[in-house]
């Protein structure tokens, strides 16, 4: 995992959308372990004595970079989880590469539970870095959350 441009699971089993439902991302998105950008869990304070936690809508962008650096069927339980990014990174940027990225990132990002709908998904490919800007719909909601993530 790395750590998200925003602020971000425990799944939720929901899936209808209700109407004027309310915003409150820290019980929708859940709570988990910080990681840094070593993949490594991050600690709380200097004293080293606790492991810090991300809330809410940085815990969703965690999971969701993590989900998106985790190539398909690494965990054989959950073949379904992840993206095949690592497979496109560093290969030959032939016709459509980009095209196929964007569908496999996207499609990996609507295949956490917490999201209903992608709309305006942006991605620009600069070198080795991507960028995407999307609005994804949370189950249970109407209104867009705008999402920045930097991979």
């Amino acid at each position: 995992s790395v750590t998200g441009v925003q602020t971000c699971a425990l799944p939720i089993s929901s899936t209808s959308i209700i109407s004027g439902a309310t915003k409150d991302y820290d019980a929708m998105f859940g709570i988990d372990i910080a990681v840094n950008a070593s993949g490594e869990f991050d600690v709380a304070n200097e004293t080293l004595n606790d492991l810090k936690r991300v809330y809410g809508v940085k815990n969703l962008v965690q999971a969701l970079k993590d989900r998106i650096l985790t190539q398909k069927r690494y965990y054989s339980y959950h073949p379904e989880y992840g993206c095949d990014l690592p497979y496109y990174m560093g290969r030959k940027n032939i016709t459509h590469w980009q095209d196929l990225v964007k569908v496999d990132i996207k499609g990996g990002v609507l295949l956490d539970p917490r999201i209903s709908e992608i709309q305006q998904f942006n991605m620009e490919i600069d070198g080795q870095t991507i960028s995407m800007e999307f609005d994804a719909i949370p189950i249970n909601q109407n209104a867009p959350l705008p999402l920045n993530l930097i991979i």
